[in-house]
């Protein structure tokens, strides 16, 4: 912090500029630079306690005293002004003065005024005078040589009279066809960018009149337009079956002070033997508050929807628990079992609905990360040591509500028909390793093929898939029908079971 304050007096003190702190009445309280010697040929000590316009010509005292008590009355800033002040050897220096208020910062309490030199602007504005006299005087020389070249030109602008007759009805027809256009339009130069025209189109969406627009810069109607606009649509490189044109939107600041959202076209156009821009505006506040109030709509929207899914999620996972708190109390294995099962039902619901509570926006489930967290319960329902795995790991599946659910139902049932029945004591295998699989896939014409399968025992086929005995696999040819598919069913070193579909979105 010290080395930063001794950089700053450093900078301060070789500055070219005199800089001095003012009280509020121009009393100078400290000189902060060492160019009062410089410039006024005073030291600093001589300048401190005496007012600053002891040191200003006197014909120039009462701009600078009205310059000050603008200054004192202003909280910051005012624009800088140029006075003459008085060296100590008696000659006056030409100075621009600026100054900034910081009578009410604690760590200041002063007005700050820098002093600069501007000896060479003063010599310039007299050089300027000077060429302003010699332009005169050769102008009134050239007017005489003028006004004989004008005899002669009026005689070729008679021959010229035809042709530009014929070319003002061309021109009038086509300013009739501007300011008839529904659209705002505005014409100004490529080159300045300075205001041509606007149509009536254009002074009813900015509310500036005609008048006020012609020879304004094109920045100056706040339409988000500046001459680097411009140069960028001239610069465009010319194809061959399109204009040169630039397209974008921009806010529309109008004279009343509203803000349109506008679409903005730039088009080139020749205009005799000038190159003008042609700016169309089109006016989208209307449709972007619409699409506002859609953005807002749909978010409430999918507020409620995410309260609804919690909602749901909740009430399913107080069923589930019911569930279990009754099966708690029958003492037969295989209503246990019929109690386990439906939980298991219910539970794979509350995980499909308590996953859409953390996209509401969407219509989708990311079907994959929902297989890894069903198969997770699943395991933890049985205790098993089967490995139940769900593959590809990392492809991503979104399926729509409508048949995600009976998808999920699908899944719950073969792994829980495999932990049950894939696995008998009787069971060996070469792997050794109790395996159950989850395999989904997309192809590019949107089938969708779920697959579950196990390293067990295999079907037993005395049972026809067409026509099951059990409730399970008759749930599970319910879901498929339910989701317009096809169930396949095998039994190669285990159970495999193909379920082919498509999303219902």
């Amino acid at each position: 912090m010290q080395l930063h304050a001794k950089r700053s007096r450093e900078l301060l003190e070789h500055s070219s500029s005199l800089i001095l702190l003012l009280d509020a009445d121009a009393i100078i309280t400290e000189a902060l630079s060492s160019a009062a010697e410089r410039l006024l040929g005073y030291l600093r000590s001589e300048l401190v306690g005496r007012s600053v316009f002891e040191f200003v010509f006197a014909d120039d005292r009462a701009i600078a005293e009205a310059f000050f008590a603008q200054q004192v009355a202003a909280p910051d800033a005012i624009p800088p002004m140029k006075v003459r002040m008085v060296r100590k050897d008696g000659q006056p220096i030409h100075v621009e003065m600026a100054s900034h208020n910081l009578l009410r910062n604690e760590s200041v309490g002063a007005i700050l005024l820098n002093v600069s030199d501007a000896t060479a602007y003063a010599q310039l504005e007299q050089q300027l005078h000077t060429a302003k006299n010699d332009f005169d005087a050769r102008l009134t020389e050239r007017t005489h040589e003028l006004s004989e070249l004008t005899q002669k030109l009026q005689e070729e602008t008679q021959a010229r009279a035809h042709l530009e007759d014929a070319l003002q009805r061309s021109q009038d027809d086509l300013w009739k066809l501007f300011r008839l256009s529904p659209f705002a339009l505005v014409l100004c130069r490529a080159d300045n960018g300075y205001t041509l025209n606007v149509n009536p189109a254009f002074t009813t969406l900015s509310g500036m009149a005609c008048e006020d627009t012609l020879g304004k810069p094109i920045d100056a109607l706040g339409i988000g337009l500046s001459a680097e606009h411009l140069r960028a649509v001239v610069s465009l490189p010319p194809e061959a079956d399109t204009l040169k044109r630039l397209n974008f939107e921009a806010d529309f600041h109008t004279k009343s002070g509203e803000v349109k959202n506008v679409a903005l076209t730039l088009q080139p156009v020749q205009l005799a033997q000038e190159l003008c821009i042609l700016i169309f505006v089109q006016d989208l506040t209307a449709h972007k508050q619409a699409e506002n109030l859609l953005k807002q709509s749909l978010t409430e929207k999918a507020s409620v929807l995410a309260d609804i899914y919690h909602q749901v999620s909740n009430d399913l996972q107080v069923v589930s628990s019911l569930l279990y708190l009754q099966s708690l109390k029958v003492h037969d294995a295989q209503a246990r079992e019929i109690f386990r099962e439906s939980q298991n039902r219910v539970k794979s619901l509350a995980l499909l609905y308590e996953q859409l509570c953390h996209t509401p926006t969407s219509s989708k489930v990311n079907f994959a990360e929902y297989l890894h967290n069903l198969a997770s319960v699943l395991a933890e329902s049985y205790s098993t040591s089967a490995v139940i795995e769900v593959q590809p790991s990392n492809e991503r599946l979104d399926l729509s509500i409508d048949s995600a659910v009976p998808a999920g139902l699908i899944v719950t049932e073969l792994v829980t028909n495999s932990l049950k029945y894939a696995f008998p004591e009787s069971w060996h295998s070469a792997d050794a390793l109790q395996k159950i699989s989850i395999y989904t896939h997309q192809s590019s014409d949107g089938e969708i093929t779920l697959t579950v399968r196990d390293n067990g025992i295999g079907l037993d086929h005395t049972q026809s898939i067409e026509a099951p005995k059990t409730l399970g696999l008759r749930l599970v040819k319910m879901l498929t029908e339910q989701l317009h598919g096809r169930l396949e069913a095998l039994s190669e070193a285990g159970a495999i079971f193909h379920i082919r579909f498509r999303d219902k979105s």
